[in-house]
């Protein structure tokens, strides 16, 4: 499944779990636990949960420090300590 079948029709706006793995290259469990440290937001309809394709872009260009050419370490919280709790 690539992007473009993913993200078609044109303006489609949400994904689903399985899908959201799929464009990220990782397996349904990593994109649950994303969305559990809250760095993926998710979209609840009914029972259902989607995520939209502007969050994956979102999450994706958050991971990807252009300013340096690396990839960001894992900071769910935006705070610079990389988690929950603050600095180790």
């Amino acid at each position: 499944m690539t992007y473009v079948e993913i993200v078609e029709p044109p303006g489609r706006l949400l994904v689903t779990v399985i899908e959201a793995a799929a464009v990220l290259a990782v397996g349904r469990t990593t994109v649950y636990e994303l969305i559990g440290t809250g760095e993926l937001r998710v979209v609840h309809i009914g029972r259902s949960v989607r995520i939209a394709v502007v969050e994956l872009q979102r999450y994706v260009e958050l991971k990807s420090d252009t300013r340096h050419g690396q990839v960001a370490a894992h900071d769910p919280v935006g705070d610079g300590h990389g988690t929950r709790n603050g600095p180790a």
